[in-house]
């Protein structure tokens, strides 16, 4: 067994677990729809959430071409997808809310919520700097300022458009960017 495949292993559990939380989250909203008030912006970053985990793992792929993995890198990588499930846990609670309603959870929660995707974006820089590719400042801002300002405000126009965006943003990157087998990179 290559280090790479021993690694992606464990991302791929971390990344199975992740996905089988937001199916199972889902399934219980829809086997209980009077008990449960959907709120559409939750149900998008739900999406979202989905997508970027599907994405996550086929991203796992470029891994497969580094030649030398170090203990950093390694935990850099596992601390990654560990994020991205916790906020799946987050979006998706493990006991649904006992009102039932998912507008007043998803802005109870937006500051974990977002917070952890703050950290996912630290990381997706991160790791373009350590793919040797240093993105200007503007794209720092640009990638980390939404959610600093999605933590703190309860602007339900602003929380709109920025979950329509970030799933749009993303389901073009996974349609554009896995077209004919390529992963595309980060930045």
């Amino acid at each position: 067994m290559t280090t790479f495949e021993y690694i992606t292993v464990l991302v791929s559990i971390i990344v199975g677990l992740g996905i089988t939380h937001l199916l199972i989250g889902i399934a219980r909203l829809i086997n209980r729809p009077d008990q449960n008030k959907v709120y559409w912006i939750h149900l998008l970053w739900v999406i979202q959430s989905f997508e970027w985990l599907v994405y996550f793992w086929w991203f796992n792929l470029t891994m497969g071409t580094w030649e030398e993995w170090t203990g950093l890198l390694y935990t850099f990588f596992i601390l990654w997808v560990v994020v991205s499930f916790l906020r799946c846990a987050v979006i998706i609670p493990i006991d649904l809310p006992e009102s039932g309603d998912f507008r007043d959870y998803f802005y109870a929660k937006r500051a974990w919520f977002f917070g952890l995707l703050l950290v996912e974006q630290l990381f997706n820089l991160l790791y373009s700097v350590i793919r040797d590719f240093t993105p200007p400042l503007w794209i720092w801002i640009l990638s980390l300022g939404p959610f600093a300002v999605a933590m703190v405000t309860r602007n339900s126009k602003y929380h709109a458009a920025f979950a329509i965006l970030w799933v749009v943003l993303l389901t073009l990157w996974l349609a554009l960017g896995t077209v004919g087998g390529q992963v595309m990179q980060t930045f």
